[in-house]
């Protein structure tokens, strides 16, 4: 099982930066743990081992922040006095 034809980086990557955008640094930590935990399980499940479904689901958050840092718009970070 390739984990790229499960969750190709491009498609998962650009999900998860419009999902952390406008986020704290803290909320987005927080959300990349609960948004990619069942992707690794999932690819656990269909026989890829724990340690490279997680270098993939790495690989994923990376290429959000690339993708944030691409487009001006995803990558606004907000300070939580700025929400208040």
């Amino acid at each position: 099982m390739n984990p790229w034809d499960l969750f190709p980086l491009d498609v998962y990557g650009l999900k998860l930066a419009v999902q952390l955008a406008g986020m704290t640094e803290e909320e987005a930590d927080a959300a990349i743990d609960r948004l990619l935990d069942p992707m690794v399980d999932e690819m656990v499940a269909k026989g890829l081992g724990r340690e490279q479904a997680n270098r993939w689901a790495e690989e994923i958050a990376a290429h959000a922040g690339v993708m944030q840092s691409d487009i001006p718009i995803l990558g606004q970070r907000m300070v939580s006095a700025e929400r208040h």
